[in-house]
């Protein structure tokens, strides 16, 4: 990376009010969380997320996201997320609306609706972006409905000629209001990714690596989630080049 690139990078990123916003939000919580997750109780998941993206015009891409998530060690089936969503491009801006459900083994299942701006942006082969998302949720057994916020930042970039890349990003939740039951209020959880991607042909990405999750429970212990994240990502408009590309996924 050059130095100019990590100059308009650091200018994009970090001058505008809302990416300041996110970035010192994202900092205080990952570094709160850390503190909390001493007394957290660890565990190792595997997550495999599988994400279709058609491309219905040069604007409008419809996004289907299936993910299935494994618990205690990877050995028992704990979670199916099927995310559906509607995104608008207009220039470097990202409009999305969508539903989420959250099919839990053994647990309250969940309903969200959800609304998200985002905005992406390449400087050379580096691509990074944020966005912030609204969701509705609707728990199982718990009366009402729990708004939450969601702040994420994320890049990306190629390894030299080869097809694949390195990718990360960072996230944090937080409920903004509190049922006596379900989620609890305030900040909720934090995610952290760092991984290698490879374009497969025209069409496929895969993306592997690890993702630390640290999230809140009302009672029992707080979770600490070491996670082998896989993300298989297919799009029907194939890529000119196999580069990152800020429309390649929908986090």
């Amino acid at each position: 990376m050059t130095r100019s690139q990590i100059s308009n990078w650091i200018l994009y990123t970090g001058c505008g009010r809302w990416q300041v916003r996110c970035a010192v939000v994202l900092v205080l919580t990952v570094v709160t969380s850390a503190r909390i997750a001493t007394s957290a109780d660890p565990d190792f998941q595997f997550w495999f997320p599988m994400q279709f993206n058609h491309h219905v015009s040069d604007n409008w891409v419809i996004s289907m996201q299936a993910e299935q998530r494994f618990r205690d060690n990877a050995s028992e089936y704990s979670q199916v997320i099927y995310k559906p969503s509607l995104n608008y491009h207009h220039g470097d801006w990202v409009f999305s609306g969508g539903y989420k459900h959250i099919d839990r083994n053994g647990d309250s299942d969940e309903h969200d609706v959800w609304q998200e701006i985002g905005s992406n942006r390449k400087f050379d082969d580096l691509v990074a972006g944020w966005q912030v998302r609204l969701e509705e949720r609707f728990y199982n057994g718990v009366s009402g409905m729990i708004p939450r916020l969601r702040f994420l930042t994320h890049a990306s970039h190629p390894i030299g000629d080869s097809p694949y890349y390195v990718t990360g990003f960072g996230a944090v939740r937080f409920n903004l209001d509190d049922k006596g039951a379900g989620p609890v209020s305030g900040f909720e959880q934090v995610r952290a990714f760092t991984g290698i991607g490879r374009h497969i042909g025209d069409h496929v990405l895969l993306e592997s690596g690890y993702l630390y999750r640290f999230e809140r429970e009302r009672t029992g212990s707080n979770a600490s989630d070491h996670t082998l994240n896989m993300h298989l990502i297919i799009n029907t408009k194939a890529k000119p080049t196999r580069k990152p590309h800020p429309r390649d996924r929908y986090r």
